[in-house]
Order: structure tokens, then sequence, then C-alpha cells
């Protein structure tokens, strides 16, 4: 999307039929420590933006979206700045599923930890156990219907881009793992794997004439191994042409095989700064210019330095190649490499050729544990998107193996989580192996129904009747609510006690020092217009969330903003004497006047002095 002089780079999608647009590129820099510092900038500097992107008519008007900046917390690795047509908000439920999409996510990762053969599969697993999908993530029960449509409509980048996160995390946790050699230097493997489909189901991925197939060009770093660069292409695109779009790192080793050999492109990567060891084939034609002395008797025939004779090579490569010939003792098979590092020992040059196995072994062990051969559907996106969910979870393996310190296989990590998604228990004590006696497991086992962990559980009274006993605590908070007897009034009108929830007394307490940290009284440079568009998307958020349950609890803490208005009026017109009675004279009238202005004024909290 472009402008006069800025130029956005966004993504368009829907949660629920709500437009989303997701601003990848393109942001304004932003001051402050915190993002709601930044969006109080945002708000004063850039709303041109928000109104550019959301309104007519190049948004809806309906739409939500987010911008996407760094993260101001160490804990976090992204940061979220919410934008729709009404404001700036500090929470928006669309544009936190547009943005992240992690229920979706959530089912595909549980699918391919355990072995789910369609959506049907999924759906009836899940359904299988209802009482425990909430703590796995679930906030309702997962149709296939709805899988399907997230399958043919979510963009597959959204999930590219976050295993590109996994990836550049777990390369920071496994940058100092031995690869059995003595090298400081980044070493590479690139390779593709080709995944047969179906030519009359997936008509766009054309390969052969009778047959259909996607390539999954894979450059893994050896110290791991972790996969650093992914491409998916349709199954004819030749593993040559993925070497234009890597991005050459200075000082790394790339080990490749005869598939890779094209000597224009191998020269670049030469005058990039980086090495590479490939095989050279049969048909080579060039001249030995020099000869290293060998020790055959440790299997290099030879060390030598050459140039290439043929026109285009000689062309496309005009500088001198390294050539080692190697046969190996326990086969007797010949092999021939080329390379541009001059420094490092033949027999070294051979054994990092040796290590470019791993990235076979990591296709073997990602189509046999993983579900990248059944696909959930048959469009382009949804074979990307799978593949990339199925890579991501390889790296989130990889990276609690990392953190747990844990020295099981991946197979058997993959047995494991493939039994535990629906038990409450930790990553540790299902990984840690503990060789425990029969009688320890039995006394573990042992169900006792009356010892409670004493902060975690509360016995709570929930008779709405009188209750003589003083000792059984009547009331519980959970998740910012207040659980106790209340008058409720039913659906025929009639008046009952009911045990019911609303906004907890701490919450409460927690609204009121927001609104006092907004120090609305001191910004008198400001009109109230001002002071609304800073203030209602988190007084929205607060109407919508507690507001659900007994919205009559609320109010007090939203005339409690009411009176932080009062000042504001008192000290802004100081020629109305600091009367409270005139000031609040005036914000009656406005309040009278303009009910819209603030959110809680539309929700029948008419201005007092609270």
């Amino acid at each position: 999307m472009s402008g006069k002089k800025s130029t956005f780079y966004c993504i368009d999608a829907h949660t629920c039929g709500n437009p989303v647009r997701l601003v990848c590129r393109g942001g304004p820099e932003l001051e402050g420590d915190t993002m709601f510092e930044r969006r109080l900038h945002f708000l004063a500097e850039y709303d041109w933006i928000r109104t550019s992107l959301m309104f007519e008519p190049r948004g809806h008007a309906m739409m939500s979206g987010s911008i996407l900046y760094p993260t101001t917390r160490d804990d976090c690795d992204i940061a979220v700045l919410f934008i729709e047509t009404s404001g700036c908000l500090p929470m928006c439920g669309h544009g936190t599923i547009g943005t992240v999409t992690t229920e979706y996510y959530r089912v595909m990762a549980f699918a391919q930890l355990t072995y789910r053969e369609s959506l049907r599969d999924i759906e009836a697993c899940l359904s299988a156990q209802p009482a425990k999908l909430y703590h796995m993530g679930f906030r309702e029960p997962i149709r296939r219907s709805t899988l399907a449509d997230a399958n043919e409509l979510r963009d597959w980048r959204i999930y590219a881009d976050f295993a590109q996160r996994l990836i550049a995390q777990a390369r920071r946790l496994y940058a100092t793992e031995s690869l059995g050699l003595e090298l400081t230097n980044t070493v590479y493997a690139l390779d593709s794997t080709t995944i047969d489909l179906c030519l009359s189901v997936f008509p766009w991925a054309s390969f052969r004439a009778t047959k259909a197939a996607v390539k999954m060009h894979t450059l893994l770093d050896l110290r791991g191994p972790i996969p650093s660069f992914i491409h998916i292409s349709d199954g004819k695109l030749h593993d040559v042409n993925v070497l234009d779009l890597l991005a050459t790192e200075a000082g790394a080793i790339y080990v490749m095989d005869r598939a890779y050999v094209d000597f224009a492109r191998l020269h670049v990567l030469h005058q990039a700064g980086a090495f590479f060891v490939i095989r050279a084939k049969s048909n080579l034609d060039a001249h030995r210019v020099y000869s290293a002395p060998t020790d055959r008797a440790s299997g290099i025939i030879c060390d030598q330095t050459i140039a290439l004779d043929g026109f285009y090579t000689k062309r496309d490569y005009p500088g001198h190649l390294r050539r080692i010939r190697f046969k190996d003792p326990e086969t007797g098979k010949t092999l021939v490499f080329l390379t541009n590092q001059t420094t490092l020992p033949a027999l070294t040059i051979c054994a990092l050729y040796k290590c470019r196995w791993q990235v076979e072994l990591f296709f073997k062990w990602i189509k046999q544990h993983l579900r990248i051969k059944r696909f959930f559907g048959t469009s382009q996106d949804t074979v990307k998107t799978q593949t990339w969910i199925s890579v991501s979870v390889y790296v989130l393996v990889a990276i609690v193996r990392k953190h747990l310190n844990l020295e099981i296989s991946l197979y058997t990590k993959l047995q494991i989580f493939s039994v535990m998604p629906f038990e409450k228990i930790t990553l540790q004590q299902a990984l840690t192996i503990n060789q425990r006696s029969s009688e320890q497991m039995n006394t573990d086992i042992q169900l006792n129904l009356f010892e409670f962990h004493p902060d975690k559980t509360q016995i709570v009274c929930c008779h709405v009747g009188k209750q003589q006993n003083t000792q059984v605590a009547k009331r519980f908070d959970f998740l910012s609510y207040c659980f106790r007897a209340r008058l409720v009034r039913s659906r025929d009108g009639k008046m009952f006690v009911g045990f019911t929830p609303a906004i907890s007394p701490r919450s409460a307490k927690k609204i009121r020092q927001q609104a006092r940290r907004w120090r609305i009284h001191l910004r008198t440079s400001q009109s109230l217009d001002d002071i609304a568009r800073a203030a209602n998307p988190a007084i929205r958020g607060w109407v919508n969330y507690y507001g659900a349950y007994q919205r009559s609890s609320l109010d007090p803490v939203l005339r409690h903003i009411n009176s932080h208005l009062l000042k504001w009026v008192k000290r802004k017109y100081k020629k109305r004497g600091r009367s409270t009675k005139r000031a609040m004279a005036l914000l009656e009238s406005v309040a009278y006047h303009r009910p819209e202005l603030f959110v809680h004024w539309q929700f029948g909290v008419g201005f007092t002095a609270g």
C-alpha cells in the first residue's frame, strides 16, 4: 500500500468475518520505553496512518489492525500496536487473533505431535477430551469446518515468520555445539527433498506429466542441526536455483552435492567471502596447476590446485579451485571434491562433506515423524502452512531439549509428546526418566482427596442462604472476578440470591491506580477530546471485560474517572474560581450534549463526582 511519502507492507486477513490488517513493515518509529508511551506518541503524531489504513477507500468500517514493533521487554518476542476505526486500543481480540492465530497453530501442532491423519481425525480426538481442552489453550470446541476454512484463508507467511523466529532462538542455543572438527566457522549443508503429491488433487504443484510434487529446499546449520533457511517450491524448480535466494554469510562454509555445481553461482559465493565444499561432476574440464604432498594411507589420493578449461566455466569462474580426490577405505569408493578453502587440511574437507549427511537424516526424520507427506488440504497455502508448522514443531522440540539438558533422542521425545498432550504435568516430569521402585510408584499414585496445596486450593462455601459457620470462606477471586453470593434477577423478573461473579476489589483498585497514573488533572494543555481519545481504548476494554457480569459493580470505578475529569476542569478553567459546582455543571452539559465522548458515558454512567 503506497502513499505519497510512506509505504506500508500489509497482510490482510479476517477473524470470524471481521477484516484485519497486519502491518509488517513501514510503521513509524515511536518514542517511549513502554508500549503505553509509544501508543500515546502514535496518537499524537501519526494518527493519520491509522485513519488512512483503517477507513475507506483502503480500509473498512469494521476493520481492525496491528502494527508490529521490536519488543520493549526481555520476556517478549515482539510488540504489537493495535489500531482500528475507533482509535488506538491497548487490547483487541480481533487484532490479536489476526496477528498470531495461536489457536489454529495449537491445533496443527497437536496434529503433528500426535500423528493425526485428517481434519476429521483431529476433531474426533479433541472432542473425546472436552474437559481437558482449556488447559491446552482451546477456549471452545474445535470443528473441522473451521479448520478447513482456516487452511484455505490463512496466509502461510505468518507461520513461516514464526518458524524463523524459533530458528533464530534455537541457533543461539546451539551455537556452541561441537561439530567434531576443530572449526570456528559456521557450517551449512544445502539440499532438497521431494514430497510426492497426486496431480489430480494438487494441480498447481507441477512436476511430471502424471505426477505432482513440491520440493523443500533446506539450508541446515550443522551445529544442532537446525534449519536456517527453507524454501518450498513446485517439483520442477532445479536445486541450483536456490543459490540465488540465499543470503550469503561471509566466512561460513557451504557443503553441497553435485546438483549445485554452477560455477557462476559458486563464484558469487566466493566473492561474498564464503567457502564451499562440493562434489565434482565426472565431466569436469580442468588442468592441474599445483599438487600438494599427500599421505595416501589416510585415503587422500591427491590435493591439487586446478584451473577450469571449459569456455563457459572458465568465464564464470576465472580463479583457481582446490581439487581433492579421496578414496573411502571402508567402501573403496573414490570421491572428488571442489572447494575454494585453501587453508584447511584435506582430511578436514572430506570430513565436512561427510557431515553433509545430517541434512539427509533431517529429511528422513521429519518425513517419518511429522506430517508433511499427507496434508489437511489441497491448496498451496495449506501445504506451505503445514510444512512450516512441522518445521517449527521440530525446532521447538530442539529448544526444549536444550533448555532441559536432555540426552534422550528426538524420536523418544516425540513418542512421549504423542501421549501426553492431555496430561497436566510439566515437560521435565514427562521427559525425565526416573528409576523408582514399584513401592514408591504405588505410593505416588494413591489418590488422597483431602490433601490440598495451601497456596493453590481454597475451600469456599457457595451456599446462598444463611450460613452459621464463620470459619469457611464465602468468596474467592478468579480471572480478576470476585465470586460471592449476590442478588440476581431471574428471567421472569423475580429476585433471588445467587453465587455470581463481578469485578474483584483488587482489580477495581488497579483500575483506579491506572486512572491516577494518567494524571488527567495535569493535562491542562490538552483538550477534552484529546483526553478522551487517549483514555477511551482502556475504558472500552474494562467495560467489555468486567461489564459482562454485574456491570453495576463497575460503576463506582468508572465514576472515579469522572472525579479526575472534574479536577481537570477546575485547573484548566481557573476563571470559574475553582468552583466544584460550576465545574460539575460544565461537565454535565458536555455529557448531555456529547454522551459518546467517553465510553463509560455511553453505558449509563452519567457524570457525577463519584
